[in-house]
């Protein structure tokens, strides 16, 4: 798979772990998005494994770089990925 930087500009402001292995995610645009983890717990178990748990996936949190979210091993989504099939939802529900 080939990997090109992400860079317009956009940050993670909020996350906020939801139901059924979605997390909900702010951005500095304003853009609020609900994300679901769910195909990478399908794509690559062995890696997404802890992710499972209900207690790991509350733990997730805003990379350092700022761009993306992350789990506490290391498991992260890119952040045009993030971004880019985040559905959106009313930040006012």
């Amino acid at each position: 798979m080939c990997s090109r930087e992400w860079d317009i500009g956009l940050d993670v402001v909020a996350v906020c772990a939801d139901a059924n292995h979605t997390v909900v995610v702010t951005w500095t645009d304003g853009f609020v998005g609900r994300f679901d983890v769910a195909s990478y717990l399908e794509h690559c178990p062995a890696l997404w494994q802890h992710v499972l748990d209900a207690g790991y996936f509350q733990q997730v949190r805003i990379a350092e770089t700022g761009d993306t979210i992350e789990w506490p091993e290391g498991q992260d989504v890119a952040p045009e990925t993030l971004y880019e099939q985040a559905i959106p939802i009313d930040a006012a529900r």
